[in-house]
């Protein structure tokens, strides 16, 4: 699966569950793919929220940067994405 099919994937399931992310997907329209991925999750406006809510963490734009982190060079991005995630799995155990 490329990143593409992941983010794809993504969204269809989200808008399966009522919440299309109609932020990303204008982001994504403007900026490109990793570019409106990288602002999102470096801005911790990624929907990473939503995504717990709707049971769907591991289809989160911070799970896409650890899985294609080819894709994502920069470490702050790397950083950012595995610390929200991080929080968020760990608020669960609490």
């Amino acid at each position: 699966m490329t990143l593409t099919e992941f983010i794809d994937e993504s969204i269809r399931l989200a808008t399966e569950k009522g919440e299309p992310p109609v932020a990303f997907i204008s982001m994504r329209a403007k900026h490109g793919l990793v570019t409106a991925i990288r602002l999102c999750v470096d801005r911790g406006s990624s929907g990473l929220d939503t995504a717990d809510k709707l049971g769907m963490l591991e289809w989160s734009l911070e799970a896409a940067v650890l899985k294609f982190p080819s894709d994502f060079p920069w470490p702050s991005t790397q950083k950012n994405a595995r610390e929200r995630l991080d929080w968020k799995r760990n608020a669960h155990r609490t």
